[in-house]
């Protein structure tokens, strides 16, 4: 496998570097032949990608519809905190899919720890925000294992989920994270934060989207803490009042131990190709 050697922070932001420790990372392919191989392969189905929207129960023990928070593209220590006092103020725990390439300083390690000794599950979003249908497999599992490496690390557990960045998947893809003991946690109701728009905007989206078992996606990356935590105070009144119950997806475990699955295993006779719908 070629690898190209990385310094410890680029302006790019493509490189992984925790406590001054350079990861190596595999050589991207081809971009033509990637285009090529996915525009040949490309197939839409809604069928899976209903099906790694689910995470956990559509109604809990009592009967309780279930609601889960999720959070992508941190960590972001000034940003992330916002998020954290809403949910430690109601007592909820999230998920938080982080990226690599924001535990460089100690403040952005010690978030990962602090969402960790909350109580939030912490799972992998990816070393950057890179597409990961425009890799291949050696790239793809030397991401998921870097990151399952790194996240224990900074917690002493290991993440049982991931998410790829924008919603991009392939069937490499989900090969890779069964072989990495990691399911795919995608989201059901998208709140669009990142696109900048108004809270209201955010809340009608989430609301059309609302059923049991609904799986919220927010941000608290890149300056949206606030915004998140927002959203995230006006869907546990709305919860409350419909008389739902907050879960916790992607539990974590200690080393050694084997996840619970939590769907059917996936079918990999599926033709090759994009299977989610492009959230950007």
């Amino acid at each position: 496998m070629r690898t190209k050697t990385i310094t410890c922070v680029t302006a790019a932001m493509t490189s992984l570097c925790i406590a001054g420790t350079a990861i190596a990372l595999p050589a991207a392919s081809s971009a033509t032949a990637a285009a090529t191989t996915a525009s040949a392969a490309t197939v839409e189905n809604q069928d899976r990608f209903a099906q790694l929207t689910m995470g956990g129960e559509m109604y809990s023990a009592s009967g309780k519809p279930m609601v889960y928070l999720t959070y992508d593209d941190g960590p972001d220590p000034g940003s992330t905190q916002h998020v954290l006092a809403m949910l430690r103020k109601h007592r909820i725990k999230g998920t938080f899919f982080v990226l690599g390439q924001f535990m460089n300083t100690a403040a952005e390690r010690q978030t990962v720890r602090s969402e960790f000794k909350s109580g939030h599950s912490v799972s992998i979003h990816g070393i950057n925000h890179d597409d990961l249908e425009n890799h291949k497999a050696p790239w793809i599992a030397n991401d998921f294992r870097t990151m399952k490496s790194v996240i224990q690390n900074l917690t002493g557990n290991v993440p049982t989920c991931m998410r790829p960045p924008g919603g991009f998947y392939t069937k490499a893809v989900l090969h890779q994270a069964k072989v990495a003991n990691l399911r795919v946690q995608m989201w059901s109701a998208d709140s669009r934060d990142w696109q900048g728009i108004s809270v209201a905007r955010q809340m009608a989206k989430i609301r059309k989207a609302w059923r049991p078992g609904v799986v919220i996606l927010l941000h608290d990356g890149r300056g949206h803490g606030a915004n998140a935590a927002e959203v995230s105070r006006q869907v546990i009144a709305v919860a409350q009042k419909r008389g739902y119950q907050f879960g916790q997806l992607c539990p974590m475990i200690k080393p050694g131990q084997t996840p619970i699955p939590l769907l059917p295993p996936i079918n990999m006779q599926l033709p090759p190709g994009i299977l989610a719908k492009p959230r950007r």
